[in-house]
């Protein structure tokens, strides 16, 4: 009763846990899409500081979101990370260096951030205007910042530890007591009585039912630990991402 007790509150905080990150990225994506919207329609589309404002602080926008969802890969410092950035087009040569390691997603978001100040500075934006797109930027850092921080979501590694050592036990007591049992029948029926038995099947498949459940539960831990890879229950980023991409160029788009 003590172990079920105690990996089922296990099970309950990886399952939240899980909910909770998938929940951030929901809400990155919605700061992303408003984010678009306002540098869409708030940013002037030509400035003597950059020549495409309006296209320039749409890329870093998106630079910053595919930064964001890279840490949780793991992948924001790695060659392969800068790779996918320059195939998607949001990186351009040169600026991988500028970016700030380990906080990469950060900077593009500095430099959106300073682009607007100096246009409103130089009289191309209205102070409403600024404050506003600065105010989505900040939003957007506050769910960008780590959607798999260790600081204040990873369950407890004691915890942890003592619902593997305890699953382990009990898996090794449940086996050790069958076999006993079945060694007494065994030697009651011997080897060809003790197969034609229906119980001893039963009692097989029960035992690898029992088995199997507790593992698996303490495993569900480690398979909802990360919601951002490329299983099919993670996050469907590519496609979710490529729909910001095309809103993306769309509000960074001239019209006349």
């Amino acid at each position: 009763f003590l172990i079920a007790f105690i990996l089922a509150g296990y099970v309950g905080s990886s399952v939240a846990t899980w909910k909770e990150r998938r929940t951030d990225y929901a809400s990155l994506c919605g700061n992303t899409r408003n984010l678009m919207l306002n540098i869409g329609t708030l940013v002037p589309e030509t400035s003597k500081i950059c020549e495409d404002p309006r296209a320039t602080c749409s890329r870093w926008g998106l630079l910053a979101y595919e930064l964001a969802v890279l840490k949780s890969r793991g992948h924001m410092d790695s060659l392969q990370g800068k790779q996918y950035l320059e195939e998607y087009g949001v990186l351009l040569p040169g600026e991988w260096e500028l970016l700030a390691n380990g906080d990469r997603h950060s900077a593009a978001l500095y430099w959106c951030q300073t682009l607007i100040n100096k246009m409103n500075l130089n009289g191309e934006m209205t102070d409403n205007s600024a404050i506003k797109v600065c105010e989505d930027i900040s939003s957007f850092r506050a769910k960008a910042n780590d959607m798999m921080s260790s600081l204040n979501r990873d369950l407890p590694f004691p915890y942890v530890a003592l619902c593997g050592m305890l699953v382990k036990v009990n898996v090794f007591i449940m086996s050790s007591w069958k076999a006993v049992q079945w060694s007494a029948w065994l030697k009651t029926f011997g080897y060809g009585g003790l197969s034609n038995q229906i119980r001893f099947w039963a009692e097989i498949f029960l035992l690898f039912a029992w088995n199997v459940s507790y593992m698996a539960l303490y495993d569900l831990g480690y398979f909802l630990d990360n919601p951002f890879g490329n299983r099919r229950i993670d996050v469907a980023h590519e496609i979710i991402g490529l729909g910001l991409h095309k809103l993306g160029a769309y509000c960074s788009t001239k019209r006349g």
